[in-house]
């Protein structure tokens, strides 16, 4: 071989070896596009995530203030018999001091005429 059939061949090497090259740049610019767009996909998972546990702890926040209001209402309840309860007492004494006076009227009524007579 001489030297004008390798400059030859090195020339067609070269040239492929450019052609290479190219596609092989196009190939990197690809996979560099790839990359960012899964990227920014993965970064959408995770704000997607973060507000995915968002709602998990308001679902738990709004469990727990269910809970807690069933209690006030559970608690409000025995508050309001026991105050029927308190109304009901205090009317029955009420009505057994009315009767006490009455009784006590009527007694001291008794014994001042008998005083008088």
């Amino acid at each position: 071989m001489n030297l004008l059939e390798q400059a030859v061949r090195l020339r067609s090497d070269l040239a492929l070896s450019h052609q290479e090259n190219r596609e092989l740049q196009e190939r990197l610019m690809v996979s560099e596009a790839t990359v960012h767009a899964q990227a920014e996909q993965l970064k959408d998972y995770r704000d997607l995530l973060n507000t995915c546990e968002e709602v998990v702890q308001l679902r738990e926040a709004v469990f727990t203030a269910r809970a807690r209001l069933k209690q006030a209402e559970l608690e409000a309840k025995q508050w309001k018999d026991e105050l029927r309860r308190l109304q009901a007492h205090s009317q029955e004494q009420g009505q057994q001091i009315h009767t006490l006076r009455q009784e006590r009227q009527a007694s001291q009524e008794k014994t001042n005429r008998s005083v008088c007579s």
